[in-house]
């Protein structure tokens, strides 16, 4: 979603789910020095892959503007109205309640702020052993909502001017796309 989500020189980004921080390496470059980049995990290992590469990439630009910060999704370490973006690539899926995940972010977005997110999601409810599935839900396919459930509940939340930017087959489960 970095790559879709049309950053700008001095934005405030947040990455949930920030992973190895590829994706704040890149916001870091396109949000520049005057722009900010919070990177959120909840797992330790992860944040200190990401805070090696954040360290390799700071000092190749030469400016420091990347923060992280261990938190849940559902209860984001970051004050009101803090940030311009909110990215999420294949995180939100692993999430318990994806309503307060989406309120979460809604409420540190600012006026006019955008979320940007990859995540799997499904035409058709997928079977019970598929939803059910922990090795499934692991890999973010037995957590996917439904694409209609996902755009609804975004917009139940308060997001305005919704689209779906790409979407293509991710995989096939057990005969269930």
């Amino acid at each position: 979603p970095v790559l879709d989500a049309g950053i700008r020189a001095g934005d405030t980004v947040v990455d949930l789910g920030c992973g190895a921080g590829i994706e704040l390496c890149i916001a870091a470059e396109q949000a520049g020095p005057r722009g900010h980049v919070i990177g959120i995990d909840m797992l330790d290992e992860m944040l200190d892959l990401a805070r090696r590469a954040a360290g390799e990439m700071q000092q190749l630009l030469g400016f420091e503007n990347i923060e992280l910060r261990n938190g849940l999704l559902e209860n984001l370490p970051l004050p009101d109205d803090s940030a311009d973006l909110v990215i999420s690539n294949c995180v939100i899926n692993l999430t318990e309640d994806k309503r307060k995940t989406f309120e979460e972010i809604r409420r540190v977005l600012r006026p006019g702020g955008r979320l940007v997110v990859a995540d799997v999601c499904c035409g058709e409810e997928p079977p019970l052993a598929v939803r059910y599935n922990e090795k499934l839900r692991g890999e973010c396919i037995g957590g996917a909502l439904l694409q209609d459930e996902l755009l609804g509940l975004l917009e139940d939340v308060g997001f305005e001017g919704i689209s779906v930017l790409k979407r293509f087959p991710y995989r096939e489960v057990s005969g269930h796309p």
